[in-house]
């Protein structure tokens, strides 16, 4: 009997393309709603202004629990990479199967523990190296520099080795809306916020594509300090 081949619909993607398609995927499926502000974001990431963009899931007391962080490393060369987007597959779920997987489960944790996602902009150096220039790209598209104060970030009582997560990985829903999110307010930052004092983050989860494109995904939650 001869093996069923199977029939890939490969098309070369530059990766700065990849990680602008990516960061809108990743902010939609988290809960923001704003297109207009979704692609601004998105045009700071292709313009290189962007190390990592957060979700820091609040509580109702607006006490921060969980934070999800995609990280973009400096571009550097833009080569191409080849992506199969057949059959209305996500850009995430065709550069790794896993790494959708991860945002499907960022998605259920939000979810299981009734948190609300609040935004964040990481500058790149880039961004930081001219505070001129970077003031002028933020009224362009519409950001803030700086947020200001941000919430204070207090442990669950479930230690993260007791999250289970999804036995079989599944690809997040990027055309609709997660009907558990509230309205959103998006944020822009230097640096991350602190933990609070006595605590540190603790990787729950990290994830690098296998394809070369400079893209990272983790998951942290806080734990005492020893």
């Amino acid at each position: 009997m001869s093996t069923p081949k199977v029939k890939l619909s490969l098309q070369p993607v530059p990766k700065s393309l990849v990680r602008v398609s990516v960061a809108g995927e990743f902010l939609k499926n988290m809960g923001l709603t704003d297109e207009g502000e979704i692609r601004n974001i998105q045009q700071a990431v292709a313009e290189g202004l962007v190390s990592e963009l957060m979700v820091l899931g609040v509580n109702g007391a607006n006490i921060g629990k969980e934070r999800f962080i995609l990280r973009f490393d400096p571009l550097g060369r833009d080569d191409t990479i080849s992506l199969d987007l057949s059959n209305g597959k996500s850009t995430t779920e065709a550069l790794d199967t896993g790494f959708a997987g991860a945002v499907a489960y960022s998605v259920q944790l939000l979810k299981r523990r009734a948190l609300s996602p609040r935004f964040y902009i990481i500058w790149s150096a880039q961004a930081l190296a001219d505070k001129n220039e970077l003031a002028a790209a933020c009224r362009r598209l519409g950001l803030t520099m700086d947020a200001g104060q941000q919430p204070a970030f207090s442990p669950d009582t479930m230690p993260p080795a007791l999250i289970d997560m999804p036995r079989v990985p599944t690809a997040p829903s990027y055309d609709s809306e997660p009907s558990f999110m509230p309205p959103t307010v998006a944020r822009y930052l230097a640096s991350l916020p602190p933990a609070a004092s006595g605590y540190t983050y603790k990787p729950v989860l990290s994830i690098t594509p296998a394809k070369g494109t400079g893209i990272s995904y983790r998951i942290e939650s806080a734990t005492r300090k020893k």
